[in-house]
């Protein structure tokens, strides 16, 4: 039986690349991800193409499509909703060392974890990490190592945990309401909700949000934050969002979003991303206040420059490229703020020294050019660059490294929204020792 790339659709359809991905990561073409991309058999090509469905028409039909509330859109926050006083403070002193606080009251759990950006934030701001879920299986090795290392404990026997398998989810249930978090964070995956172009509502990546829903309404935290892509707010005229936080509403929690950027909370990188906070106490939201700006941001100079003479060092995954003499030489040539390569805007980027970096990304391998050596930047810099501590080891090969460090949220960032909630958990935490 043939098997079919999506090159020979794209010359047998004549649709666009762009096209066939959308109809691959909507399920509404089936493939197997390989190697080399994707492959479609015979007969699942030919029932597609002879009747190739409507993208629009599908997205309409899909259950983010029927609310239109623009109450549960509209976000104007005042400056009532933001933390009284902004934590002033240099990456480095705050995520240098954690003292970790193995008895701390102020529990969290933490879904999607990924190797613990969030969690890594949340346990410098003094919270304890009770339970981390996620199934990608370096990661969670990465955030067992790390945690472990620092002194904390675990009941769970599993690293590799998948939500969306009833049994797991039960099991989850039964160990958080054994140890009640007071929050639970989410970086859902954002894949689906991307701007990167060939995004789609009825991408299967989209309703894993509802899985943690799930466990939310069951466990019930007092608090919950949630991060993903901006993107997710345009997906279907606003629609997406809006039954996030309408589903999030029906089991009890006030939601609020905000656009925050990395660089504005003492992160060395320019990264947008909407972070939703809620709680179950009914009361406002708050959000911490900034406390850079394009005269005080980190630079990327002052996160890496001291990795300028250090040789490869796979023990701290500060891993270099092997590049040929014809593209070091193209890798100096290319000018601070451009691309090797014009056809991708995200990848092969040389940021400017003095000022905060790109967004930092996996880019399937092809990481951003280091300001002033003829390579790309190694896993260590880009974690760096995320505002990682330099003793955050990453497990698995070099390419795992690299994906668990660009879907990371930056862990200064995190401790910033960790420190805002902080007052409140706290309170919380006393009149439940009261009673």
């Amino acid at each position: 039986m043939a098997v079919y790339t999506i090159n020979k659709i794209v010359e047998d359809t004549g649709l666009t690349r762009f096209m066939v991905l959308k109809h691959i990561n909507g399920g509404i073409l089936k493939c197997e991800k390989v190697s080399s991309g994707y492959e479609i058999d015979e007969d699942t090509y030919i029932e597609w193409k002879n009747n190739i469905p409507d993208v629009d028409n599908i997205e309409g039909q899909c259950e983010f499509s029927n609310y239109v509330e623009d109450a549960y859109i509209n976000n104007n926050l005042s400056e009532d909703d933001y933390q009284e006083k902004s934590i002033k403070r240099n990456m480095y002193d705050i995520v240098k060392t954690i003292k970790v606080k193995k008895n701390s009251k102020l529990t969290f759990a933490d879904f999607f974890s990924g190797a613990g950006g969030i969690s890594c934030g949340f346990a410098a701001a003094g919270y304890r990490p009770i339970m981390f879920v996620d199934n990608f299986k370096e990661a969670s090795q990465t955030y067992r190592n790390y945690f472990e290392k620092k002194g904390f404990s675990f009941s769970q026997k599993e690293d590799c945990l998948d939500i969306t398998e009833d049994s797991t989810k039960k099991e989850v249930i039964k160990q958080l309401k054994k140890e009640h978090p007071y929050v639970i964070c989410g970086g859902f995956p954002c894949q689906g909700f991307s701007l990167s172009g060939t995004s789609i509502a009825t991408d299967k990546r989209n309703t894993l949000y509802q899985d943690m829903l799930e466990i939310v309404k069951e466990v019930k935290p007092e608090f919950i934050v949630m991060e993903n892509v901006t993107g997710i707010l345009s997906m279907l005229k606003g629609n997406v969002i809006r039954k996030i936080l309408y589903d999030y509403n029906n089991i009890g929690y006030n939601i609020t979003w905000k656009v925050l950027d990395s660089a504005d909370y003492g992160v060395p990188q320019h990264r947008k991303r909407v972070i939703f906070i809620g709680n179950r106490i009914g009361e406002k939201n708050v959000f911490p206040k900034a406390f850079r700006d394009e005269n005080s941001y980190m630079t990327v100079k002052e996160a890496i420059g001291r990795f300028e003479e250090l040789d490869d060092d796979p023990l701290i995954n500060h891993i270099m490229s092997k590049h040929s003499e014809d593209m070091k030489q193209r890798l100096i040539n290319v000018k601070e703020g451009e691309t090797l390569y014009e056809n991708f805007n995200d990848s092969w980027k040389k940021c400017a020294a003095d000022k905060p970096s790109c967004t930092i990304k996996e880019n399937h391998g092809a990481t951003n050019i280091h300001y002033k050596l003829p390579r790309v930047i190694t896993p260590r810099e880009m974690a760096a660059l995320q505002s990682f501590p330099d003793d955050y080891i990453f497990s698995g090969p070099k390419t795992k490294q690299i994906k668990q460090i660009g879907n990371a949220v930056p862990p200064v960032l995190a401790q910033a929204i960790a420190y805002a909630l902080k007052p409140r958990v706290k309170r919380i935490v006393e009149e439940k020792e009261k009673i």
